[in-house]
């Protein structure tokens, strides 16, 4: 008997995104799955701001009149919610990973 064989095609969703997290929340889901938002953080985007006008120059940005959020802003890129067997298997392929971008000096 020939060994069975299944092929799997790897296909981008159109709202697909890449993005770069700096960090992670995670938690346990009333169903036992762990949920994990990874987040990218930036310091915030003003909803205002002014600047002078310096004859037909835009001048400096008069800081006292910005108009937005101090500190910085998490944005949750993407939620996870996994099953134990796929967060033991995502560990170990993750500690793979690591340990194949140390050889080349990652």
């Amino acid at each position: 008997m020939k060994n069975a064989e299944v092929k799997f095609h790897f296909i981008k969703a159109p709202d697909c995104k890449e993005f770069s997290p700096n960090g992670m929340f995670s938690g346990i889901c009333p169903n036992g799955k762990i949920s994990v938002a990874l987040y990218s953080e930036r310091p915030p985007i003003p909803k205002e701001i002014v600047h002078t006008i310096e004859g037909i120059k835009l001048g400096p940005e008069l800081i006292d009149k910005r108009i937005g959020k101090a500190d910085y802003v998490r944005i949750v890129q993407a939620v996870m919610q996994l099953d134990v067997i796929v967060a033991k298997a995502f560990v170990e392929w993750l500690q793979e990973r690591i340990k194949d971008a140390e050889k080349v000096g990652g």
